[in-house]
């Protein structure tokens, strides 16, 4: 997602719903963002939604900085 969809997603989740932003800086979110997919294709989340987290799993390994945590 870019930042525009995240603005637009964010709208329709509660103020009060906790969250938890993974970014492709972090060294353990594409294999984070894997897992999940993995996950959700087991449970049969739709393919179009695990598709997409696959993407941004293999995107978030070519980004140009990658680090532990903050």
């Amino acid at each position: 997602m870019n930042r525009e969809q995240v603005a637009e997603y964010l709208k329709t989740i509660p103020d009060n719903e906790p969250l938890f932003l993974l970014r492709a800086q972090d060294c353990l979110a594409s294999e984070t963002v894997e897992k999940w997919a993995l996950s959700a294709r087991a449970m049969g989340v739709d393919n179009h939604k695990t598709r997409g987290a696959f993407d941004t799993s293999e995107e978030m390994l070519t980004w140009h900085t990658r680090k532990i945590p903050d």
